[in-house]
């Protein structure tokens, strides 16, 4: 949710690579609303330990900003 289509308020998947490196894999600024399946691509990051990141960024204008995140899942393929 953010609320009134603020378009500084986002959401966002990152993640931290074996190195270290953070990497932004999705931002978007949606207030639909409503469950969204998303899928995303980790297959540069095969073989290495990764920490997924799931957030929130608000600029503090007093609207509000949230995400509601359910099943998540990470398929490996060998």
């Amino acid at each position: 949710i953010a609320e009134g289509l603020d378009g500084d308020d986002m959401h966002y998947v990152g993640l931290r690579d074996a190195g270290e490196v953070w990497r932004t894999l999705t931002t978007a600024t949606t207030d639909a609303r409503a469950w969204e399946h998303r899928t995303l691509d980790l297959t540069p990051y095969a073989g290495q330990t990764v920490t997924l990141y799931f957030g929130v960024k608000n600029d503090g204008d007093d609207d509000t900003a949230a995400w509601y995140i359910d099943d998540v899942l990470v398929t490996v393929c060998e």
